[in-house]
């Protein structure tokens, strides 16, 4: 299973404020861009922003990336992939554009049904070909792949302590325990802060944050790994 962490804290302990860019002047385009925006989605990976999902199942793909440590930055908002086949000019608009540690990314999201249609297939099939030749990963995921992830669950619970506030000087003192304890999971490091529920909440706030950076399997809990505690997490 993949490791992941998140970007880290700011000395601000407040919920952090989200801009919400939008180009008045952008139309309706082949893609993502024909539906309606649904719901608006908070992320720290880069700049703190609201980045528009147009369907409701995309939001657990979000959470999914927010978890990710291969996730460096990711937007809704992707460039236009335009080329001409058998005469006609084709043009494709991923649903997120990701880029990790190991490249860029395209995704395109799909209901578990439409993926069987023979077009669409032999059309994402030419789109990744085209995708690959600019040294971009395409991958396409149905909303039955997206529920079904396995970590899905502990990044909705990573997520939901993203914001918790922890004491001044928590971050300094974990990273030197670490240091030379050498906790082999997030139990270790629970207990060395007292074990309290809140401790708990504090910790998970710090994994949320790239502070902690955790093995995940299919679960959240005492058991998780831990690979590195870290000042800045990601940046």
């Amino acid at each position: 299973m993949r490791k992941f962490t998140l970007s880290p804290a700011s000395e601000d302990k407040r919920p952090p404020r989200f801009a919400i860019t939008k180009d008045p002047n952008k139309k309706a385009i082949t893609g993502q861009q024909n539906t309606s925006v649904m719901s608006f989605f908070p992320t720290i990976k880069g700049d703190k922003r609201m980045e528009a999902l147009r369907h409701y199942f995309h939001c657990d793909f979000a959470t999914l990336l927010e978890a990710d440590a291969e996730v460096l930055y990711w937007t809704t908002e992707a460039q236009m992939l335009e080329f001409e086949h058998e005469g006609k000019q084709v043009k494709f608009k991923p649903n997120f554009h990701i880029e990790e540690r190991r490249g860029p990314r395209a995704v395109r999201l799909v209901s578990s049904h439409s993926l069987a249609r023979q077009r669409q297939t032999e059309r994402h099939g030419l789109i990744r070909e085209k995708y690959a030749a600019q040294g971009v990963a395409f991958t396409v995921l149905t909303d039955e792949d997206v529920a079904g992830d396995p970590r899905l669950d502990a990044a909705k619970e990573i997520f939901y302590y993203r914001c918790w506030p922890w004491p001044d000087g928590l971050v300094l003192d974990l990273v030197s325990f670490a240091a030379t304890a050498h906790p082999k999971n997030l139990g270790d490091l629970h207990v060395w802060m007292g074990g309290s529920r809140n401790a708990w909440a504090q910790l998970i706030a710090l994994v949320a944050h790239g502070v902690v950076e955790i093995d995940l399997n299919s679960e959240l809990s005492p058991d998780t790994p831990v690979i590195s505690c870290k000042v800045g997490g990601l940046h």
